[in-house]
This record gives C-alpha cells, sequence and structure tokens, in this order.
C-alpha cells in the first residue's frame, strides 16, 4: 500500500508539471458502507490527466487531487454509492415447458403474461406448467437462497442496489438454479443446472432459459423481478 501511494504521488508529480498548481485542489473522502476498493474503481475515470488519486483501505479514505470541477462531481458519485445496503424484493418463478400439447383449454392464469412473452421470442413450447414461486427479501451484500419443492433450488447474492446513470438497479451475482437428481454411486444431490450474473432493472421482468439440462422437448424457465424497497 505505501508502494501505491507513492506512485500515485509520482503520478501527481510527473503528470501536474504543466498545470498550474492553483488549478488543482486536495480533497480526501471518508467512505463509510461500500469497500473502499470498488469506490476506487469507480472513480478512477473521472480523475483528469493532471490529477491522481489513492487510497488507504484501513481507514477507508480516498484521496484526491484535481481540479474542483472535478472534485465535486467525484464527490456527486460518491455520495450516490456509498450508501446503506438496501432491501430488496426479489420474485422468482419457476416454468417447466415442453412440446406436448396443453392438458386444458387455456394456459395457467398466474403465467398467462410470461407465456405471452416468451411466446413472443419462440412457439415451439405448448404446454406449460408452474412448479413453483417464491418472494424473498434480501439484503444488499447478503446470500439468499429458495427451495421449489423437494428437486429444485436457486441462490444468489445481492451484490448492488442502487441508482446508476440514473436508472434503479439490482445486481444479482453469483445466481444458480439446481435439480436433485441420482448420482452414480445411488445417492441423490442437487447438481447445477445453471449458472449466471444478472444485472436487473428495478421492477422489470427478467426470464431466462436452461434446456441442455432437461429433455431436448423441455425446457425450464426463470422468471425473476427485483424491487428495491
Amino acid at each position: 500500500m505505501l508502494l501505491a501511494a507513492i506512485l500515485a504521488l509520482w503520478g501527481t508529480v510527473a503528470r501536474g508539471q504543466d498545470a498550474d498548481p492553483e488549478e488543482l485542489a486536495i480533497r480526501v473522502f471518508q467512505i463509510h458502507f461500500k469497500e473502499v476498493s470498488d469506490i476506487f474503481l469507480l472513480i478512477e475515470g473521472q480523475v483528469g490527466e493532471t490529477g491522481s488519486l489513492w487510497m488507504q483501505p484501513k481507514l477507508k479514505t480516498i484521496s484526491v487531487t484535481d481540479t474542483p470541477e472535478v472534485l465535486d462531481r467525484i464527490e456527486r458519485m460518491i455520495a450516490e454509492y456509498d450508501l446503506p445496503p438496501r432491501n430488496v424484493e426479489i420474485s422468482i418463478r419457476l416454468i417447466l415447458a415442453s412440446t406436448s400439447e396443453p392438458t386444458g383449454n387455456e394456459h395457467p392464469p398466474r403465467i398467462r403474461d410470461i407465456i405471452r412473452k416468451i411466446d413472443q421470442v419462440t412457439t415451439r413450447w405448448g404446454n406449460y406448467r408452474l412448479l413453483g414461486s417464491a418472494t424473498v427479501i434480501g439484503t444488499e451484500g447478503e446470500p439468499s437462497e429458495l427451495r421449489f419443492g423437494d428437486d429444485y433450488r436457486i441462490g444468489f447474492q445481492i451484490e448492488f442496489a442502487g441508482e446508476r446513470q440514473g436508472v434503479v438497479t439490482v445486481r444479482l451475482a453469483d445466481f444458480f438454479l439446481e435439480r436433485k437428481q441420482a448420482l452414480p454411486d445411488g445417492k441423490e444431490d442437487f447438481v447445477p443446472v445453471l449458472t449466471t450474473s444478472l444485472n436487473l432493472r428495478n421492477e422489470q421482468l427478467y426470464i431466462l432459459g436452461a434446456s441442455k439440462h432437461e429433455g431436448y422437448d423441455r425446457v425450464l424457465f426463470v422468471t425473476v423481478t427485483a424491487s428495491t424497497l
């Protein structure tokens, strides 16, 4: 860390030789809630050619040298990002679709709107069955796990919940769908069906599918909606 600070200071001197010293100022930002390294990555692209920044993780501070205009902009960015952990309501539905004909005259009412959205992309699937639905209130930075009957489970971590470039976004890291199945030794255990990360707009429905672990004539659809509280 001492080396990083020395290099940052060297960068200030080296890049700022042609700048008017009166135009530059130094400001120390105290980080309260987020990781200092995350804030550093957030603002490093805002620093001008004659400016510099360095961080002190143990003190939870970032020092920036630049023009007052740049410092004001960085201060606003940090204020918008460095917020207490937010609670988020995550609603998930697990749907099994197949190529067989529907058993009834109409699709289940609870997923009719979702079926319409899927049919806009592909009309391959004729029969839909809701395997389960669940809603959980999680906290930014903490993991959550949901069970759908005895055979499926879904987990994720709410990595970020907040506003970025004027859009309220929720990022779910390490999102996984697992299904219970028999192993070669005769025991049963959960095996991965889908692993990904999701960037969700607030209150917007997101649909993803995982077909290769089902049969050729079946596919699992997962719908996810995130709402900040």
